[in-house]
């Protein structure tokens, strides 16, 4: 089987109006999706993906740059993912509403 890899896709919060209703700095949020990478053909788009929420745009950076090294045997959920990222790195600030 071939290992499952991700990459995170940014996809917003998009609108301005988003951060001055939450009174947020603006783009200080990231939220969007992962995607899981076709690794028999690296070259095509993604086979699958998963909403990500809301989370500080710092903790999108790094969770973005350490999911870039990750790999699976087999898709995992969001919350194992960031279960065991938060093992060794900061913990994730996620948007409440």
């Amino acid at each position: 089987m071939n290992p499952v890899k991700y990459r995170t896709n940014w996809m917003g919060p998009l609108s301005k109006e988003w951060y001055e209703k939450h009174n947020l700095p603006l783009w200080s949020y990231s939220a969007g999706r992962i995607d899981f990478l076709n690794n028999i053909h690296p070259d095509e788009e993604y086979f699958d993906s998963m909403s990500v929420p809301p989370m500080l745009r710092e903790d999108w950076d790094r969770f973005s740059a350490w999911l870039g090294a990750f790999e699976t045997d087999f898709p995992w959920e969001l919350d194992q993912i960031v279960e065991l990222y938060e093992r060794q790195n900061p913990k994730i600030t996620w948007w409440e509403k």
